[in-house]
């Protein structure tokens, strides 16, 4: 994951839930403050700041309305 995926989300706050694994949640909050210094020296201060954080959800199923079927969430670890 890399912070410009997380950078900025809480702009989703009005239109959306904002949640992620545990796993997931653990590695925002471990790298938030080291991926924002790094960011901020490429990009000065346009790197909006984290006023807010994604919240880690309770079990792997997203209660939706989808027509009576479930969203199960799989954690596969780092995409390509």
């Amino acid at each position: 994951m890399a912070a410009d995926h997380f950078f900025g989300s809480n702009r989703l706050t009005a239109i959306s839930r904002r949640a992620v694994t545990t796993g997931i949640f653990d590695y925002i909050n471990s790298h938030i403050e080291s991926d924002a210094q790094l960011f901020s020296s490429y990009f000065g201060d346009t790197v909006p700041g984290a006023t807010s954080r994604v919240s880690p959800l309770d079990d792997d199923i997203i209660d939706l309305d989808l027509e009576g079927h479930e969203l199960c969430v799989i954690e596969v670890g780092q995409g390509r």
